[in-house]
């Protein structure tokens, strides 16, 4: 099995950034400071699932901020209010995708922004194996 696997390059996403964990997210919490309340909160259980964090706090906030741009944006054309979403309206869906546009932020696997297909832009971690 050594002999298969030295040398072998893996690729990945970097589940949080270590080097950052003293600053604030776009919580105003520090990584450090969330994971302590995630300790308290779990009575210091380490759950299924828990190194996933990253991978749901991310998308949720910028799915947040998105939907407050999409509302913005809504406004602005007098195109109605995201109350009234409705699958069938090509306006709504145009709109969440332009809030999609300008979300940039601190997160916990770092610095958060989207490209212009509204595709994460992810800092990605490559390991070699010796």
């Amino acid at each position: 099995m050594n002999t298969v696997v030295d040398g072998a390059l893996t690729i990945d996403r970097m589940m949080r950034s270590k080097e950052r964990d003293r600053e604030p997210t776009v919580s105003g919490f520090t990584p450090d400071e969330l994971y302590e309340r995630y300790n308290v909160i779990t009575e210091g259980r380490e759950l299924f699932g828990s190194n996933l964090i990253p991978l749901a706090y991310d998308p949720v906030w910028a799915m947040a901020l998105g939907l407050n741009n999409s509302s913005k944006f809504l406004r602005k054309r007098g195109l109605g209010r995201l109350e009234d979403f409705s699958y069938t309206d090509a306006q709504m869906t145009e709109a969440m995708m332009e809030g999609l546009k300008n979300v940039s932020f601190i997160g916990l696997k770092g610095y958060m922004e989207f490209d212009e297909d509204q595709d994460g832009v992810d800092d990605i971690l490559i390991k070699q194996i010796r």
